[in-house]
């Protein structure tokens, strides 16, 4: 390989990040299996003399940030078929003028301090919504203790993007509770294994195909595309990029792709990486799609990368991809002799957002909480 990577990882991995990443099949397995035996339906609750009414629902709104709002995504890619009532993602402050008393809206915030999370949340007890909170500790779980709202808590201790097991396994559980889906215990098990063979697959002393992925992309913009059921995964592999590697990246979906993206490559840019998502079980026409768009640029004298999604169930296919792309963006780190932990510029846009607007604080006022 030419180069050490465990020693890259001792060196630069101050925050030891990688090493969650090493667990992922555990915190999978282990988170689903706390919540599920450990959380329960409230018949109803009681805010401030209001009662909210649990139970019966016809819609699920997620909504979460950064590491914590990509499991929306995921899940509703993995579920939006299959699901008994619509799933709706939200990554802003505000809930859709449609979330009521019969809308299940689960806050997702590793920290418990995000601030959009949290705003979403006091708007979904303002309107009545059924409203579950997922964090780590923080004001959510403070505010959820307070308000009597139900809570789950999730292992502490690491950066939110390490923690997507945890937030994926919580909120699957919570949708079981609802019956939203069916019970996903069957493909959480598959997924462990899976996952556990692709940390083995591509452990240091191996390299694998996380750090051939990490080589190829260098000092280059990787483009992450796959088709629409893998656009959370293209989102979630961007954000890896971003945070861990510090890099520039950009995520796209196919048919979309095809229609307006596929043009701005005429021009041969030299710095860009096209990373294609694969799934052997493709049909038809998504594998036709594919091959033609992968022909098209390398007609244009591009080099492909392809990452191929692992195991049976749409979990394993989502994670594993999850996975080998999150080791990809640490190795890239290391070697480009970077902290894949550290994220200063979002610590830095929270203090500045946190002293102007002060909103945590002008939320505690609304809800009467001391």
């Amino acid at each position: 390989m030419g180069v050490n990577l465990l020693e890259l990882l001792r060196r630069y991995d101050k925050t030891g990040i990688y090493n969650v990443y090493l667990r992922w099949h555990e915190l999978l397995s282990d988170t689903y299996r706390v919540v599920r035996e450990s959380f329960s339906v409230p018949r109803e609750i009681n805010v401030h003399g209001k009662v909210i009414r649990y139970g019966d629902i016809n819609k699920v709104v997620i909504c979460g940030m950064g590491g914590s709002g990509i499991v929306g995504d995921l899940v509703y890619d993995m579920y939006q078929d299959v699901a008994e009532v619509p799933i709706v993602v939200i990554k802003d402050y505000h809930l859709p003028r449609f979330c009521d008393e019969r809308t299940l809206v689960i806050a997702i915030s590793y920290s418990g301090n995000t601030e959009e999370t949290i705003s979403a949340f006091v708007e979904g007890i303002e309107r009545g919504c059924q409203v579950v909170s997922v964090s780590s500790g923080g004001v959510l779980e403070e505010f959820a203790k307070k308000l009597g709202t139900p809570h789950v808590a999730v292992p502490r201790g690491t950066q939110p993007r390490a923690a997507l097991p945890c937030l994926v396994a919580a909120t699957l559980a919570i949708l079981e509770k609802f019956n939203v889906i069916g019970d996903t215990g069957g493909d959480v098990k598959e997924c462990s294994a899976v996952l556990r063979d692709v940390i083995e697959e591509n452990r240091p002393e191996v390299g694998g195909r996380a750090l051939e992925l990490a080589n190829a992309i260098g000092d280059k913009v990787p483009f992450i595309c796959g088709h629409t059921f893998y656009r959370g995964v293209a989102i979630r592999l961007k954000n890896e990029f971003n945070e861990n590697s510090k890099v520039v990246a950009v995520a796209s979906t196919l048919p979309e792709f095809d229609h307006n993206d596929i043009v701005g490559w005429e021009l041969k840019p030299s710095n860009v990486v096209p990373v294609f998502i694969r799934d052997r079980d493709e049909d038809e026409v998504t594998r036709a799609r594919v091959t033609c768009t992968e022909d098209v640029l390398r007609s244009l004298g591009l080099r492909i990368e392809e990452i191929w999604a692992r195991g049976r169930s749409r979990l394993a296919k989502v994670l594993s991809l999850c996975l080998l792309g999150g080791l990809a963006s640490v190795y890239l780190a290391v070697l480009r002799g970077l902290d894949p932990g550290e994220v200063v510029t979002i610590s830095l846009l929270k203090r500045y957002m946190s002293e102007k607007l002060r909103v945590v604080e002008s939320l505690r006022k609304r809800l009467c909480i001391e």
